[in-house]
């Protein structure tokens, strides 16, 4: 907070509960492609290329209304779109309605849904874990 975040009590701990999401997100994501992946690059490279569709459709170098209708899939289940979201509005936005204003007309971003976001970033946390755990136990690419 060193660095000019908001010292309000809410805003902290919801920085520091979404960081953890955050932080459990990605790992679980990447765990997912490397039990559904027969060998390392294969992982390697889906995730890359997972990974690069996340960022162009995360909201913020697309806004939604400019992603390709066949695109938009990825805007809704894309946990980095839910994460940026929730610590752009809690950081920036309930402060000033101006600011408001804008993260609504720019980015269709809300400040009053940043627990949503927090709560859906750690449903696909669990989501992406229980698939992960079904499929280490199901999916065997030993050759036997």
């Amino acid at each position: 907070f060193m660095v000019g975040m908001s010292l309000e009590a809410e805003r902290i701990v919801y920085f520091i509960l979404m960081a953890l999401a955050s932080y459990w997100v990605l790992p679980a994501f990447g765990q997912l492609l490397a039990f559904v992946s027969p060998n390392i690059g294969a992982a390697v490279g889906v995730g890359s290329l997972l990974l690069t569709l996340f960022t162009l459709t995360m909201g913020f170098l697309l806004s939604p209304t400019d992603i390709p209708p066949w695109y938009i899939w990825l805007y809704w289940i894309n946990p980095l779109r839910y994460m940026l979201q929730g610590f752009v509005v809690s950081e920036i936005g309930g402060k000033d309605p101006e600011v408001d204003d804008i993260l609504a007309s720019s980015f269709s971003w809300n400040y009053d849904q940043r627990w949503w976001y927090c709560y859906v970033v750690v449903i696909m946390f669990g989501v992406g874990s229980f698939i992960s755990i079904i499929l280490a136990t199901r999916i065997s690419w030993l050759k036997r």
